[in-house]
């Protein structure tokens, strides 16, 4: 249990899992970009620089991932809008979440795009239990993923990173 409470009790004092995260608008107004970690706050901060653009029809996502429910939020936020969503470069973990959650979705010929289960706060690589798989599972069902590409996400661990070929994933998935 120490190494479990240990973590509550950073994140409870406001520990975030990866680095800060920025919201940029384009020159034309037409593009939000996120950068960084996907941490307590980013979703209210997408929110806002696209609800003050009325003219954003993209979110450009660069970012190694973070909360699990933080990339839920962002999701819903480009679900609310209607945005599409690009990665140029990479778009990890919890990222991913937010780029399937565009009308529209697509990466550049550099990006890199990759999956793994999620992590709850205090558990190890190994652990893992079944429900919270199921209802990630969902998640990525939900947004069209076929279920072979969903059980190879869930079974990689949170430790490590599954970044699938464009043959294999992005000509159908994007």
């Amino acid at each position: 249990m120490g190494p479990y409470l240990k973590e509550h009790w950073a994140v409870a004092q406001g520990k975030q899992p990866t680095e800060s995260f920025e919201v940029a608008l384009s020159d034309d107004g037409r593009v939000v970009a996120f950068s960084g970690g996907i941490n307590d706050g980013a979703a209210a901060a997408i929110d806002k620089a696209i609800g003050a653009a009325p003219r954003v029809g993209t979110v450009l996502l660069h970012s190694p991932g973070g909360w699990l429910r933080e990339g839920q939020r962002m999701a819903d936020v480009v679900k609310r809008y209607r945005l599409n969503t690009r990665v140029e470069r990479e778009c990890f973990s919890a990222c991913t979440l937010v780029l399937l959650a565009g009308a529209n979705r697509s990466a550049g010929e550099r990006a890199r795009i990759g999956f793994h289960r999620g992590r709850s706060i205090g558990e190890s690589a190994e652990d893992r239990a079944m429900p919270a798989q199921r209802e990630e599972s969902e998640l990525y069902r939900s947004a069209g993923l076929k279920p072979e590409f969903v059980k190879r996400i869930v079974s990689t661990p949170n430790n490590d990173i599954w970044i699938p070929s464009r043959q294999s994933c992005c000509a159908r998935t994007f």
